[in-house]
């Protein structure tokens, strides 16, 4: 998810960036020391924000004249202030959390939490034991929401899968950036992927389409990771006619 912290105490920035780095399914993409700058950022519109870490007591324009500013309801706001008197006032504006400084870093994982259910799309895995491991994101976004073992979150592009490996009862999900294993079958991981781009190859290996290298005495070389997969029998014809 991504986030931008917007705080103009450049100590209490450092300690929520730190913060923020610990947290595997958090995305800094700025930090901001004004909420001008800020309400910019937002509007332009480039980068997708998820939550905004925000302080309130800032000059020029205030953490609560800054809410009023973006009115954007899809972003998770969680408050990060000294400062109690304003906690019923910002939560005028659907705050998604309040934290008083100086912030602890379990405080903050809590209020990550929050904002992480808020976020969340529904799940949509076939088996109850699944979806609390996988959740689909809207189709339009072309890509999948994935919750590991530790209950880290992430967003994956459905272009970025290299390779999903079943292993036992766990799933190895093995992107352009990444490794996440989640306790889920094959059959169920598969069905939250676009199959126009991620194919199925032996009853414990589907690959990304697009890093297929080459096949050689019926193993698949992949680009990316050095890694030979094996191809099942009953795949190899519709393997030839990707690379045909």
């Amino acid at each position: 998810m991504n986030c931008i912290i917007v705080d103009d105490d450049r100590f209490s920035t450092r300690i929520m960036t730190d913060y923020v780095k610990r947290v595997s399914q958090l995305e800094l993409l700025k930090t901001f020391d004004n909420a001008i700058d800020a309400v910019d950022f937002i509007r332009v519109g480039r980068n997708r924000v998820d939550i905004i870490f925000l302080d309130i007591e800032m000059p020029e324009m205030t953490g609560i004249e800054f809410m009023k500013a973006i009115n954007n309801t899809s972003i998770q706001i969680v408050i990060c202030s000294s400062q109690k008197e304003y906690a019923l006032e910002s939560y005028e504006y659907d705050v998604c959390d309040y934290l008083l400084k100086p912030v602890n870093f379990v405080r903050f994982v809590k209020a990550v939490d929050k904002a992480t259910a808020a976020l969340l799309p529904r799940a949509v895995t076939s088996s109850e034991a699944a979806s609390s491991a996988l959740t689909s994101a809207p189709a339009e976004e072309q890509d999948i929401i994935l919750k590991d073992n530790s209950m880290n979150i992430y967003r994956v592009h459905n272009s970025d899968i290299v390779l999903v490996e079943a292993q036992e009862n766990y799933v190895h999900i093995t992107t352009t950036t990444r490794k996440i294993i989640l306790h889920a079958t094959l059959k169920d991981t598969l069905e939250l992927f676009d199959t126009s781009q991620i194919v199925k190859v032996h009853r414990s290996y589907a690959v990304g389409k697009r890093y297929i290298k080459d096949i050689e005495e019926g193993e698949i070389n992949l680009m990316i990771i050095d890694k030979k997969v094996p191809v099942g029998k009953s795949f190899r014809s519709e393997i030839k006619n990707i690379l045909a």
